[in-house]
């Protein structure tokens, strides 16, 4: 009887875990396979337009140097980071510090007509290492290069859902 209980029971909650509509990160990505797009940006940094095209490559969509034969322009406007100390131990040492990001885009037809002006925002927090400061700018960015990625990946659905593909 306790062969079968283990069994089942891996069984019965992946049956469950499907059921309340949990699934793995990334499962279920926006497909933009046949769509065209040009991406824009107007920031300074490069990053998060490299991640937004590596994002918009592994949806399946063609990206475009120009506005010229594409179905639509995604125009990155605005990357926001903000750092918020959450904890600090008895001698003012940060313990836990949260990065939030922010990344407002436009999406638009290649004529200039704006389909979507809105937002992605996310934010993680961590645990700052007490016993080596200097890692902790390091920890910092390898913390906002993991949101850039996040924000792309809540990007692609809304990309999608603006120009009309089941």
């Amino acid at each position: 009887m306790s062969h079968l209980r283990r069994a089942v029971l891996p069984l019965l909650l992946a049956v469950l875990a499907a059921g309340c509509g949990w699934h793995l990160r990334g499962a279920g990505s926006a497909s933009l396979s046949g769509l065209t797009l040009a991406v824009e940006s107007r920031l300074h940094a490069l990053e998060p337009r490299a991640a937004l095209i590596r994002g918009l490559r592994t949806a399946g969509a063609t990206v475009s140097e120009s506005r010229g034969e594409v179905d639509a322009v995604l125009v990155l406007a605005e990357e926001t980071v903000q750092r918020r100390v959450l904890a600090n131990d008895p001698s003012s040492r940060i313990q836990e510090v949260e990065i939030g990001y922010r990344l407002r885009y436009a999406l638009e037809r290649p004529d200039g007509e704006v389909l979507a002006d809105d937002a992605v925002t996310t934010s993680q927090v961590y645990r700052a290492d007490r016993d080596n400061v200097l890692s902790g700018q390091a920890q910092e960015e390898r913390v906002t290069e993991r949101l850039r990625q996040d924000a792309v990946r809540l990007l692609l659905p809304r990309v999608q859902a603006a120009l009309k593909r089941p």
